[in-house]
């Protein structure tokens, strides 16, 4: 990767959002539909933590912050984020699911 993660916390007007799509999906359910999308098998492979802050140290990210996105992001592996209609809310019309996201954005896979 070559860009840092992103959060899904967005800040808007004062106000924090989770964002989050119509589906309940883990991490490894999202690399199969991004497989999915760019025609060919993907693998989920999880850094441990001294990969994850070598990598996220080189963009530019403090040791507090990988640490504290860590610790967020660890359960999602496995479980599915939790769901919200935020996205429907502030766009008003219903978020994408995430295969129609990946199928959208495949060229940035490849």
């Amino acid at each position: 990767m070559s860009t840092p993660p992103m959060s899904p916390l967005w800040r808007c007007r004062g106000a924090t959002y989770t964002i989050s799509g119509p589906e309940a999906l883990t991490q490894v359910e999202q690399a199969r539909l991004i497989g999915e999308a760019i025609g060919r098998p993907l693998r989920f492979q999880e850094l441990n933590d001294r990969e994850t802050h070598e990598l996220w140290g080189s963009w530019g990210w403090s040791a507090e912050d990988i640490d504290l996105e860590l610790y967020v992001r660890s359960e999602f592996v496995q479980v599915p984020a939790p769901l919200g209609a935020t996205v429907g809310h502030l766009l008003g019309q219903p978020a994408r699911t995430f295969a129609q996201w990946a199928a959208e954005h495949a060229a940035a896979f490849r």
